[in-house]
């Protein structure tokens, strides 16, 4: 009878341990996507990201029939303000934490017009941003990013080989730069 307890206690064991290695492995892996990402893409820049082949992939599960096109940025020196014409057919775009968790996603569909014109801010620069006395009505999509760094996935579906040059044409033409904030105007004394 007293094996019984041995052999739960050892199961229950080898289950706290694999369970611990299975959550610990994103947090310690050495090349995660940031990684991948940072090593071969400028901050405030839009690159296009070569086609996936197996195991050369520089986003984890990357479909070799979407071409991929991404922006880090670092929100401590202000917003991120991105433009860009994007192509018929699918397309997405996500904004992805350091740690690769997404906190926002749109496709094509919720914009008719074929453009995007977007600012990534942190919760201080919204604040800020909500706080500005601004009539201004305009296009602009803002979301709020829960960390400092990050970074932007847009997807397109390249259905032909004939779209690939013209994807990444408008991929060289998407705007990913800090916006310079406006100072804070000072209190009526």
């Amino acid at each position: 009878m007293r094996w019984v307890f041995w052999l739960v206690g050892v199961i229950a064991l080898a289950g706290v341990i694999h369970i611990s290695t299975i959550l610990a492995i994103p947090r310690i892996a050495p090349f995660d996507a940031w990684s991948r990402i940072a090593a071969q893409i400028p901050e405030k820049s839009f690159s296009v990201l070569p086609l996936a082949r197996p195991g050369e992939e520089v986003i984890p599960l990357m479909d070799p029939a979407i071409q991929y096109s991404v922006c880090r940025y670092d929100l401590s020196e202000g917003p991120l303000h991105v433009e860009a014409v994007l192509p018929h057919g699918y397309w997405s775009v996500a904004g992805q934490t350091r740690s690769g968790i997404v906190f926002y996603s749109v496709t094509g569909q919720a914009s008719p017009t074929g453009r995007i014109n977007m600012e990534v801010r942190n919760s201080d620069q919204m604040r800020e941003k909500s706080l500005a006395d601004s009539e201004e009505k305009d296009d602009m999509l803002t979301i709020e990013a829960p960390e400092n760094q990050g970074f932007l996935v847009f997807r397109s579906l390249v259905a032909t080989a004939s779209m690939l040059g013209q994807i990444e044409d408008l991929a060289k033409q998407t705007a990913c730069e800090t916006v310079a904030e406006p100072a804070p105007a000072q209190a009526a004394q």
